[in-house]
């Protein structure tokens, strides 16, 4: 496992909202580029924008980033 600071995996925009760098599996879920999170938009059931800032643990299987904790 590997420690990825939160802005290497998810981009901020302009508009506030937050979208992945690359393919990512939180649990059963996936999302990828393209899919933008506004606030009050959950991915599952995490809150992506209250973890702004946070360090990602993750494993890499092939082209996804396995997000098992944020820290």
């Amino acid at each position: 496992m590997a420690m990825f600071p939160f802005h290497l995996v998810f981009t901020k925009h302009p508009d506030g909202s937050l979208e992945p760098t690359r393919k990512i599996k939180i649990g059963t879920l996936t999302s990828g580029p393209g899919a933008h999170f506004s606030q009050r938009v959950f991915f599952g059931e995490i809150d992506i924008f209250s973890l702004i800032g946070c360090d990602i643990e993750a494993v890499e299987e092939g082209k996804t980033l396995v997000i098992k904790e944020f820290h």
